[in-house]
């Protein structure tokens, strides 16, 4: 499986930013469909709360004191991890992406983390 890593600005970290690290990768797998780990380091200088909840069926990103960010997904995020999902301040959260057909990606937690904290 693929592994892409993103981090966010620690200085400054953006609902926009982060909404823009799932497009670019939501590309990559338009491109050339495969399984991908991906890796969100989230730790910053302010200790900001990042959160991916949803609202009206399309995933909405949210940095505390930053606001939140639709990220316009409508029909492509299928979330098969529950919401919303909280970023740990001090470590990575990992997700798998998958294509899942009709330009849909599925999005959820590997394995291991569901038995842990599902």
């Amino acid at each position: 499986m693929e592994k892409v890593f993103l981090k966010i600005d620690p200085d400054d970290p953006s609902p926009a930013e982060l909404k823009g690290y799932f497009a670019d990768v939501f590309a990559a797998l338009d491109e050339r469909p495969r399984k991908v780990m991906l890796s969100v380091d989230a730790s910053n200088d302010r200790r900001a709360r990042v959160a991916i909840d949803f609202e009206k069926g399309e995933p909405v990103f949210a940095i505390e004191g930053n606001g939140s960010v639709r990220a316009e997904f409508r029909g492509r995020w299928l979330a098969e991890c529950p919401m919303p999902i909280l970023l740990p301040r001090f470590r990575r959260t990992k997700f798998v992406l998958e294509p899942a057909g009709g330009g849909r990606i599925r999005v959820r937690r590997p394995r291991i983390l569901e038995r842990i904290f599902g």
